[in-house]
């Protein structure tokens, strides 16, 4: 971890230890300050909704954000077929494709949560699960859990048909879309650095956050790519290069991370050293 890296998990740590310590501090004074709350009285009048923590409803607001990007960019390319897989050149590598029934494993794994949140939506009287009750955070939360998971129904359903490799390298350049959310096929006479770096990543165990090997890709035109998201995603994406690229000093329009690949990743990176210095042929 570099010193770049510390310097953001110690801004980080000085951002959530206090923020946890409010968020306690505020339970337990309510715990003690408030033995009433604790006694359940039944009334004919219908209990009010409780209010929101704030910090909690600026949390799933957040990820209402992100979702609701690539909500639109699946939106986006699906509806207008934007960025097809055509005209790509000759194809030198190609990783992700299966031959197997295992593609479908993902989409049987969340028809479960489809089939359980709407048995939720539309049994609220069979469940006697009383609205009134449930706080602005919790319906956000609830229906954003809704949205993703009939998203991912029909994501991994088209996937799974489609049977798409994420990432083609060609003469003409590289496609990688591991969550088939990409600018499109990235040209090797933009690219103007890779560079394999160390990135901060969560970590498991309680020794706090780690790091991850990636290819870090530096374009020449970055505004090019961008460009090619919707609004707010390419927004988000603006944003996370920033954080890469403080972390890298130097490159992180594109990250190839390592774990995608697996023993194929040297493979990869030296694919990638070679298109970049133009060793592919046309």
């Amino acid at each position: 971890m570099n010193s770049r890296q510390k310097t953001i998990v110690r801004i980080l740590q000085l951002i959530f230890y206090p923020v946890a310590a409010i968020m306690i501090a505020a339970f337990v004074w309510n715990f003690v300050s408030n033995p009433g709350d604790r006694i359940v009285e039944i009334t004919d009048e219908p209990a009010a909704a409780p209010v929101s923590d704030p910090v909690a409803l600026a949390v799933v607001l957040l990820f209402w954000i992100v979702f609701l990007a690539l909500l639109f960019e699946f939106l986006a390319r699906e509806i207008f077929r934007l960025r097809p897989r055509s005209e790509m050149g000759r194809v030198i590598l190609e990783i992700g494709a299966s031959s197997g029934a295992l593609r479908f494993v993902p989409l049987l794994a969340v028809i479960p949560f489809v089939l359980g949140l709407n048995a939720m939506v539309f049994g609220v009287v069979q469940l006697d699960i009383d609205m009134q009750r449930v706080s602005l955070a919790e319906h956000l939360v609830f229906w954003l859990f809704y949205g993703i998971a009939h998203f991912l129904l029909v994501a991994f359903f088209l996937r799974a048909v489609r049977n798409r490799a994420f990432f083609v390298l060609t003469t003409k350049g590289f496609l990688y879309e591991p969550g088939d959310v990409s600018p499109g096929l990235i040209r090797w006479e933009d690219v103007s650095e890779i560079k394999e770096v160390e990135l901060l990543s969560s970590s498991t165990s309680f020794s706090g956050p780690g790091v991850r090997t990636a290819l870090a890709i530096a374009l020449k035109d970055p505004a090019k790519y961008n460009g090619r998201y919707t609004p707010l995603l390419g927004l988000l994406n603006w944003l996370l290069t920033k954080f890469i690229r403080y972390q890298t000093g130097g490159p992180g329009d594109i990250v190839l991370a390592a774990e995608d690949f697996g023993a194929r990743y040297d493979e990869v990176k030296a694919r990638m050293m070679d298109g970049m210095h133009g060793r592919l042929g046309r």
